[in-house]
């Protein structure tokens, strides 16, 4: 069980900036089209290019998509989130990062802490409806097995602003993004970084983690 704390610049939830310095790789321009599912088209294509890490930009729109737009309460690690449904169509603009599990392709744990138990972050599951603002709320966050975790190739993490008439709504956009017509993607591979998604003991989620610590 978690303790539920707000989020203050304490020594606790205070660290050193991290980074890690690469180069590009390879750049990609990529067009799905109406239909296909956004997050499994990119998903599979990194996959399949063997792209370790990268960042993508995108443009286009989607009939329909799931977008989790923050905790009710800024606390740590997080509790009820907002999950906003759009459906339609909807002009969206994004940004992805790609960077491999904490375990390498071969399925063997990378340089850093080890990624322990079997309850190693988290998932949104969205239930209920808060009935003053008409938005969904997810009270549950339910686990990433560490089967999820140890999966072999990269992961794909999406933030968009999706708008529609004169609603505008920004958040992480997960497990559903039908494409309308077209998304148009710029994939750009970033090469010899140390950075890797690992569990973040006090957020209870698998976060980006890199090599190096500044200052």
């Amino acid at each position: 069980m978690h303790l539920h704390q707000l989020l203050e610049p304490t020594e606790t939830n205070s660290s050193v900036m991290q980074y890690s310095e690469g180069s590009l790789g390879r750049v990609f321009v990529i067009r799905t089209e109406d239909g296909e599912d956004l997050i499994q088209s990119i998903q599979d294509f990194v996959t399949e290019k063997k792209v370790r890490s990268g960042v993508a930009i995108f443009i286009g729109a989607l009939r329909e998509g799931r977008l989790i737009t923050g905790p009710k309460e800024p606390t740590i690690p997080p509790g009820t989130h907002f999950v906003e449904e759009i459906d339609g169509a909807w002009e969206v603009l994004g940004v992805a990062t790609v960077y491999p599990n904490g375990y390498s392709d071969e399925g063997k744990e990378m340089a850093g802490d080890e990624v322990a138990g079997d309850e190693v972050g988290s998932a949104i599951s969205a239930e209920g409806r808060n009935e003053a603002d008409g938005k969904v709320a997810s009270d549950k966050i339910g686990p990433v097995t560490r089967d999820e975790v140890i999966e072999k190739g990269p992961k794909i993490h999406i933030h968009t602003t999706a708008g529609r008439d004169e609603r505008v709504v920004t958040g992480c956009l997960r497990e559903t993004a039908t494409t309308y017509l077209i998304v148009e993607v710029i994939l750009i591979e970033l090469l010899g970084l140390d950075a890797r998604r690992e569990l973040d003991d006090i957020s209870g989620l698998c976060l980006l983690s890199l090599g190096k610590r500044f200052p």
